[in-house]
C-alpha cells in the first residue's frame, strides 16, 4: 500500500473525484464548468499523492496548497452551476418583495460569476479551444431576464 492510500483525505478526493464524473456523464464534458470541475477533481486526487509522497520541506507545503486550490475550484464550479438556478427559485417563492429581489440578486451574481469562469477558461492555453459562446450568450440572457424582474 503506497502512503497516499492510507489517508482520508485521499479517499474524500477520491469520492468527489468519482462523483464529478458521475456528474459530467449527465450533464457531459462539453460543458465548460463541467469540464472544469472534474479536472479540478482529478487534480486533487494528483496533488495529494504527490504530497504524501514528499517529505517535508517547501514542496510538500506547495504540493499541497495546490490540492486545497483544485478543491475550492471544485466548490466554485458547484457554486456557480447550482446558485442561478437555486437563487430563481428561491426568489420567486418569497412574497415579500426586499427577499424577492435578493434571491433574485444572488442569482443574477452567480450568473455572471459563471460568465466569467467561461471567460477564465476560454483564455487558458489549452491545446484544444472549447467554444463557450453558446453559453455566454444564454448566461447573457438569463441575466438580462433576473435585471428585468
Amino acid at each position: 500500500m503506497l502512503t497516499h492510500h492510507k489517508l482520508k483525505v485521499y479517499q474524500q478526493a477520491l469520492a468527489l473525484a468519482a462523483s464529478a464524473e458521475a456528474l459530467s456523464a449527465s450533464w457531459g464534458r462539453r460543458h465548460a464548468i463541467m469540464n472544469h470541475y472534474c479536472r479540478a477533481a482529478e487534480s486533487s486526487v494528483l496533488n495529494i499523492a504527490e504530497g504524501a509522497r514528499l517529505v517535508s520541506g517547501a514542496d510538500k507545503a506547495r504540493t499541497l496548497d495546490y490540492a486545497i486550490g483544485s478543491t475550492l475550484e471544485c466548490a466554485a464550479c458547484l457554486e456557480s452551476a447550482t446558485s442561478v438556478v437555486l437563487n430563481v427559485a428561491e426568489g420567486n417563492g418569497r412574497y415579500s418583495e426586499v427577499d424577492h429581489r435578493r434571491f433574485l440578486e444572488i442569482a443574477a451574481t452567480s450568473a455572471v460569476k459563471a460568465a466569467a469562469y467561461l471567460d477564465l477558461y476560454q483564455q487558458k492555453a489549452l491545446p484544444v479551444r472549447v467554444e463557450t459562446t453558446q453559453g455566454r450568450e444564454l448566461l447573457s440572457r438569463i441575466i438580462a431576464m433576473l435585471n428585468k424582474f
